[in-house]
């Protein structure tokens, strides 16, 4: 008799335990899943804070009067992009500014443009595009037609100029 009952509570121990684990895992993984997604923001938003650390640094070493351009002085990135075609001979035709896209911290201005010039022209402009002091600008669609000017070429592009907010 002994036995029976020394039995029973082994089984009805086996039991319990069997029920408290498959509790504690049906409780537990949603909270483990929502850690692991709570750990993949962190880590893109360390990777964010990464980028804009050296963003800071690299405006540090370039110089202390240079600055982003915002919402506010958006005109002044189109007439910064005709002064630079005009430094590097480069005819700017037409300018067709976007609507902003919003994003988080930035806004992106795509601006469409139509160029005629030189070849090398051409690629002395787009060289430098990328050292404008106060943005980040980015080539995204580019198109190089001939002109009537055998020599020169016609270009339609859109630049995206990134805007803080």
């Amino acid at each position: 008799m002994m036995n029976f009952s020394k039995y029973k509570f082994m089984i009805v121990s086996c039991g319990i335990a069997v029920i408290v684990l498959i509790l504690g895992l049906v409780l537990c993984l949603p909270l483990a899943n929502q850690l692991s997604k709570k750990n993949k923001e962190a880590k893109t938003q360390e990777v964010e804070l990464l980028k804009a650390r050296d963003a800071i640094v690299f405006m540090k070493t370039m110089g202390s009067n240079l600055q982003l351009v915002t919402e506010e002085n958006l005109p002044s990135a189109v007439d910064m992009l005709i002064k630079q075609g005009k430094l590097y001979h480069v005819d700017i035709i037409s300018t067709n500014p976007q609507e902003p896209i919003q994003g988080k911290a930035y806004s992106m201005l795509a601006i469409d443009l139509v160029l005629e010039s030189s070849y090398s022209d051409l690629c002395d402009f787009l060289g430098a595009l990328d050292s404008l002091g106060n943005s980040v600008v980015k080539v995204d669609k580019f198109e190089v037609a001939l002109s009537s000017d055998p020599a020169r070429l016609k270009t339609k592009l859109t630049v995206n100029v990134h805007v803080l907010r």
